[in-house]
């Protein structure tokens, strides 16, 4: 297994600045328990898992209402495709003897000189010191949610109770993980949440967590009006509609396929390259998807699960994949060859066929995660605002958390584009209901 923290794709110059990746040194996890029950109120219990295979019937009870994000089917493919040196927890929450939440957790190492780039735009001193400060950056991390989404799909709790109640069930649950499994933790994080969540996140702030705004979620609604792909080009503005069809007709001879289980695994090698190919330009590296990755979610979840695959001839050129959970389609990971990047102007085909595929499917919103922010903007997709909370548990670190986020984190100068003409849509989404109407600029 090998270390990941989520971050979509892509994206720097638009397409490479925050794919998650690269190996880190081994972790020895000392194996205390496989799970644990932990009384932390009179009427109030958590119950930690080490392995979906422990998972009880309540959890399936619990998970069947939410995303397929946490529903075994998924979480067997993540433990199967594990980064090195990445652990997975398992909470179910229980009140009054009642299950009424269930969460996900991962432990991993983190070298900061191996996982972070420097800024090579940055000032002479300004590079030493991030050099000097990245040599310090050798922590442990504790992730409360799925670390490798972006979005709320790490948590859920039956929506009958108390947000506060829930987020302090959270905050325990962190403790009971470290003592229970005798884990060394540095930093806890917990991510990704909505600005809408505040009754929820609360208490973190309550209890000494820094709030740190990360890129938001880029979302595409689509309208019942968009029946077919060529709806969607109907609905936009001159400029946008000759864009796309420009860059379609760039593909020219490259060919596109759905790829199946056993096409995947033919593959699996070069996939893994083109995958690099992406990740290997990241600003942020904290882990390397395995070789088996893509094969193993195919395998799990079957048509949930799309890799369109881009072929000029019979070599394989690039390829993007997509998640389906219930009315949502989820942009997962993606790897090309960059030549054909700038002569084919293959990422923006991608979203483009994502978009295709989302409205084939009947979906209702279609999930490009963060990163990109322009060029998934000028087709379409809108920003959501995300928060982050984090803790050092070294009380002379922890004020200087958000400081070394200013000074390591990438300014993101981008322009919304708004390539739709003057309409609305209403989002059919059960998770925000989300009015657009755009207005005559860019």
């Amino acid at each position: 297994m090998q270390v990941r923290l989520a971050l979509l794709d892509d994206s720097k110059n638009d397409l490479h600045s925050m794919t998650c990746i690269s190996e880190i040194y081994p972790l020895k996890m000392p194996h205390k328990a496989n799970h644990s029950r932990v009384k932390v109120a009179e009427d109030a219990q958590i119950e930690i898992y080490s392995s979906v295979n422990q998972l009880p019937f309540a959890w399936d009870k619990l998970s069947s209402q939410t995303s397929v994000f946490l529903q075994k089917n998924y979480l067997e493919a993540l433990e199967a495709a594990a980064p090195k040196n990445y652990h997975f927890f398992y909470l179910l929450f229980r009140a009054k003897g009642k299950a009424v939440g269930i969460s996900i957790a991962h432990f991993f190492p983190f070298s900061g000189s191996e996982g972070i780039s420097i800024d090579r735009q940055a000032s002479n001193w300004q590079q030493k010191l991030q050099r000097w400060l990245l040599k310090g950056l050798n922590w442990n991390f504790l992730v409360l949610g799925n670390s490798t989404l972006t979005g709320e799909y790490g948590t859920y709790f039956l929506p009958t109770f108390p947000k506060t109640t829930s987020s302090n069930l959270l905050l325990k649950a962190s403790e009971a993980i470290q003592q229970s499994f005798s884990l060394k933790v540095d930093v806890v994080v917990s991510k990704d949440w909505y600005g809408d969540q505040q009754g929820f996140v609360r208490k973190f702030l309550e209890n000494g967590f820094h709030e740190c705004a990360i890129q938001p979620n880029m979302l595409l609604p689509i309208p019942a009006a968009w029946q077919i792909f060529d709806d969607y080009l109907a609905a936009m503005r001159s400029k946008y509609r000759i864009r796309a069809k420009r860059a379609m007709k760039k593909l020219g001879r490259i060919n596109k396929y759905y790829l199946d289980v056993a096409q995947i695994k033919t593959q699996e090698e070069k996939i893994h390259r083109l995958y690099q190919n992406v990740a290997e330009r990241a600003d942020l590296n904290v882990a390397q998807l395995p070789v088996h990755y893509f094969y193993t979610l195919k395998r799990q979840l079957g048509n949930d699960f799309q890799m369109l695959a881009y072929f000029d001839e019979n070599e394989l050129i690039g390829f993007c994949t997509s998640i389906r959970d219930e009315r949502t389609l989820e942009a997962h990971f993606l790897g090309l060859d960059e030549n054909y990047n700038t002569s084919h102007q293959l990422y923006l085909n991608m979203l483009l066929d994502l978009v295709h595929s989302g409205i084939e499917q009947n979906m209702h919103e279609i999930a490009f995660s963060r990163t990109a922010l322009e060029i998934k903007s000028s087709i379409g997709a809108v920003p959501r605002a995300m928060f982050g909370y984090i803790k050092h548990k070294n009380s002379l670190v922890h004020p200087f958390i958000p400081f070394l986020f200013r000074f390591f984190g990438a300014e993101i100068d981008w322009v919304q584009r708004h390539p739709f003409k003057e309409w609305q849509v209403e989002r059919a989404s059960s998770v925000n209901q989300l009015t657009i109407k755009n207005p005559v600029q860019h």
